[in-house]
């Protein structure tokens, strides 16, 4: 029998192999030197140009300091603007075209029982915790981490400018609507049955699972007009959503999509708000020390 092989994993890392982690450190290291020659060459080629100039705009970040929230001042004022359940479905559009996944995500998926066909995929989706479990757990470590969790969004709530009492009432809202979420969510060992997920229906059978939402509307917000069938993962969290759009007051959906934005898009925003994003990511896995900036900024890229 072979010896026991032993790894250390490094401090800016949750996890490490010698297999897929490996993989994409081997990948991420040619993707860094195509950028930082792009960048390095302004009078090269058009299309190296623009990967340079995009790329150089992602490390300034003397610019994203100064800039503030300003990349996401868009997304803030018209989540500001939610007022009923039509700028709600609205600004949800309008998020997920940025694929900025709150209350459910939306895909393409090849069709389980015809694989030369692809379908629209609506799937689960709106948690700030990596698993539907994290809402549910009793041991004293979940505890303490919903605690943190709770704290982390009050905080990064306070970036956008919702101070106090009225940060710490909206981090619990947040938390009570994702718990809720969580509940009709499938567990991640159910999440493996494929045909559990395949639940195949055109725009009116979504319709009458979620009526709250128009959905002929919705997709083509999202640049898919033409969609006629969705494949739902789990037709009972899309009646939850149902339940949810009608019954929530606007309040608490623009405190929670702005949560959303914020979390989505840590890198984009000033030095403080990504220390506070690693502060939960630490907290959940264990990681000690963030990944420098150029790393975390070539994948986004």
């Amino acid at each position: 029998m072979g010896g026991i092989i032993k790894a250390q994993i490094p401090a800016d890392r949750p996890i490490t192999s010698r297999g897929f982690v490996a993989i994409v450190d081997r990948n991420e290291e040619v993707l860094h030197k195509i950028l930082e020659e792009a960048r390095a060459k302004p009078d090269a080629d058009p299309i190296s140009q623009k990967i340079g100039a995009f790329y150089g705009a992602c490390m300034d970040e003397a610019a994203v300091e100064k800039a503030g929230l300003g990349s996401v001042a868009p997304l803030l004022s018209l989540i500001k603007n939610v007022k009923d359940k039509t700028t709600l479905l609205e600004t949800l559009a309008e998020l997920h075209r940025r694929q900025i996944w709150a209350l459910f995500s939306v895909g393409d998926e090849q069709d389980f029982k015809d694989t030369s066909k692809e379908l629209a995929e609506l799937d689960q989706n709106g948690l700030g915790l990596p698993d539907r479990d994290s809402y549910f757990r009793k041991d004293d470590k979940s505890q303490k981490i919903r605690e943190t969790y709770q704290d982390h969004v009050e905080k990064m709530l306070g970036f956008a400018g919702i101070k106090g009492k009225d940060a710490k009432k909206a981090a619990e809202d947040i938390l009570s609507l994702e718990t809720a979420l969580a509940q009709a969510s499938k567990t991640r060992v159910e999440r493996r049955d494929p045909a559990g997920i395949y639940n195949k229906i055109d725009l009116s059978g979504i319709a009458k699972a979620a009526p709250a939402i128009d959905w002929k509307a919705y997709f083509k917000s999202i640049g898919l007009p033409g969609v006629t069938d969705v494949n739902v993962t789990h037709v009972p969290f899309f009646q939850k959503v149902n339940e949810l759009v009608e019954s929530t007051k606007p309040a608490i959906w623009r405190s929670y999509l702005t949560w959303h934005v914020l979390r989505a898009l840590p890198l984009l925003l000033p030095r403080a708000v990504q220390d506070e994003s690693f502060r939960i990511e630490a907290a959940i896995t264990g990681q000690k020390e963030q990944r420098a900036l150029e790393d975390e900024r070539d994948r986004e890229t």
